[in-house]
């Protein structure tokens, strides 16, 4: 019975976690964005990699991480 009052919640969580809908992870150590896609990833996740990239593009990730990283060295 609780289940049924918590699929909308199960099937987000799901969702959050489904490779496809997320489209890839990050690959650190680079100068520009690079976005790593499961081996098993159809057109839907590559569609939502290349989303993924955009936004990291727009809220200028790689540029983050570098200051941070910078930040961090200047305290050790």
């Amino acid at each position: 019975m609780g289940a049924l009052f918590m699929r909308k919640a199960l099937k987000n969580l799901k969702q959050s976690l489904d490779a496809s809908e997320i489209g890839g992870a990050l690959l650190m150590g680079f100068d520009h964005i690079v976005i790593k896609a499961h081996g098993s990833s159809d057109g839907f996740a590559f569609k939502n990699a290349i989303r993924q990239a955009k936004e990291m593009a727009e809220a200028n990730v790689i540029q983050k991480v570098k200051d941070a990283l910078e930040a961090y060295q200047e305290k050790a």
